[in-house]
């Protein structure tokens, strides 16, 4: 999570502290080490990466490599007490730790929405040129697997290696797998045309207590 450490990850972290300075970094951040630390300890560190920037370090956001996008991103704020995150996949971060260590302390998911984290820290994070182009090398590589299998059939094979007898009822093997036979033209389309438009707005979701978090908040 420290920027002088090696990580082949680059995740945004960024802090406001009580003086209201905003530090932003790049590294691996795992939300359930933030949690374990405690807001003093996580201070601390924060502390020392201002020190280590003002001294010339090279560790501040702008001045690192980045070999990829960021996929997840939070923000501590030391003024307000809060605790933001987006991530493009899940939301949950084990994030239960939190409740004890941090008391105070209100926590926030922000969705897929990294558009917030980059005007809070002033520095662009991800392109959505590149995303849409990722979206479809991932779509490609799907296609390129051919037609799936039953995964039931999948399952009962390698428990049958262990010597588990499983018995399917028929109605399971209605499945119809994707033929996947030819590129689904429309779709590839589609997304030229995403690529070249205006990005999309976060999405809307819905978080761990099951309230549903518009799109702008």
């Amino acid at each position: 999570m420290a920027p002088w450490t090696i990580s082949n990850e680059t995740d945004a972290f960024s802090c406001t502290t009580e003086n209201n300075k905003t530090i932003t970094w790049g590294n691996y951040i795992d939300l359930e080490n933030i949690a374990l630390l405690g807001p003093n300890k996580m201070h601390t560190l924060v502390n020392k990466v201002i020190q280590g920037c003002n001294e010339g370090k090279p560790w501040q956001w702008n001045l690192q490599t980045h070999n990829k996008q960021p996929e997840k991103g939070i923000h501590i704020d030391y003024i307000n007490k809060t605790i933001k995150w987006w991530s493009i996949y899940e939301d949950d971060w084990a994030i239960n730790p939190f409740n004890a260590l941090w008391p105070g302390w209100t926590l926030h998911s922000k969705g897929d929405n990294y558009e917030w984290h980059e005007n809070i820290t002033g520095y662009k994070m991800r392109d959505w040129k590149q995303d849409v182009t990722q979206c479809k090398n991932t779509l490609t590589q799907t296609i390129k697997q051919g037609i799936r299998t039953n995964p039931i059939e999948r399952l009962t094979g390698a428990l049958a290696k262990q010597g588990v007898d499983m018995r399917i009822r028929p109605a399971t093997f209605q499945f119809v797998p994707s033929r996947m036979e030819q590129p689904p033209e429309r779709i590839f389309a589609y997304l030229d045309r995403l690529e070249s438009d205006e990005p999309l707005p976060p999405a809307r979701f819905i978080n761990r207590d099951g309230e549903i978090i518009p799109a702008c908040q």
